[in-house]
């Protein structure tokens, strides 16, 4: 298990007392359901992580018990904790085209119109819509994503 990253993203889950832990030191999150990637779900779950990096996982009184002197974090009985989502196909150069060219029922018409919108944005603009795309899918779970990058005309790193 210890070859399994944690990334938290829960919107306003910052507790003060986390930065205060020592280094190296492990850490609970408990949560109603814990989804592991290789096993049943787990009611009344809990991940022990240390320096980053899941430690133990299994049912909260289990856990709690064999890291006694470990902190919970986190506890959560309303969510569910699981693995980061993967977005294996996004274009987030595009996210500022949301809302401002409607689908349109042929695709190839809608592509034409797409790219000369997308052609006439600075490199600025370029750069927003990398971070609101980037913002979105974050905040939607993803943790890892295959960004397709189609124009190299600007450097908009």
């Amino acid at each position: 298990m210890g070859e399994l990253a944690l990334r938290c993203r829960m919107p306003g889950f910052a507790p003060a007392d986390l930065a205060a832990l020592a280094p190296g030191a492990t850490r609970i999150y408990r949560a109603g359901l814990l989804l592991p990637v290789d096993s049943p779900p787990i009611a009344d779950g809990a991940l022990a992580v240390t320096e980053g990096r899941v430690a133990d996982l299994g049912p909260a009184a289990e856990l709690l018990s064999r890291h006694a002197d470990a902190p919970v974090v986190a506890d959560l009985p309303g969510a569910v904790l699981l693995p980061g989502l993967v977005n294996a196909h996004c274009h987030l150069g595009l996210s500022l085209a949301q809302g401002v060219l409607p689908p349109d029922r042929d695709f190839l018409s809608w592509i034409e119109k797409l790219l000369p919108l997308r052609h006439s944005w600075t490199t600025t603009e370029q750069r927003l819509s990398l971070h609101l795309g980037l913002r979105e899918t974050l905040r939607g779970g993803c943790t890892l994503l295959g960004d397709i990058l189609t124009d190299t005309r600007h450097d908009i790193t």
